[in-house]
């Protein structure tokens, strides 16, 4: 099931990805594992030093969904508690100027199962 984090920006694991296409979400995958019919792919790899570019990308690609294209989002990884987690994390971040504390906070509201990930940022 999706996650509405927002009242446009949702978290769910890959069994919720036809859920999201059918509302007319577009799709962010995050997992490098997993391959579907997504709008888009960026995928978030721990201790290979690109999280944090990856990061930036897929806050850019959510804010033209949301702003350019007037469509809710929705990120998928594997279970939707990680990589995830963070897009979403960071993209309430860097867009809402939110702490990453209250970021983990917002998304735990909506999504209990999240685990912070915070650490990958800069690995």
């Amino acid at each position: 099931s999706i996650s509405w984090v927002t009242d446009n920006i949702g978290i769910t694991a890959e069994d919720g990805v036809d859920d999201a296409q059918d509302q007319g979400c577009f799709v962010i995958n995050v997992a490098e594992e997993i391959d579907n019919a997504a709008d888009v792919k960026l995928a978030i790899e721990p201790h290979t030093g690109t999280v944090f570019q990856t990061l930036n990308d897929i806050a850019l690609c959510m804010r033209e969904a949301l702003d350019e294209q007037g469509r809710d989002v929705v990120v998928h990884c594997a279970m939707g508690m990680e990589r995830s987690v963070l897009s979403v994390v960071w993209y309430l971040h860097v867009e809402n100027w939110m702490t990453l504390d209250d970021a983990y906070s917002t998304v735990r509201q909506a999504r209990p199962i999240a685990l912070d990930r915070r650490n990958w940022i800069d690995s």
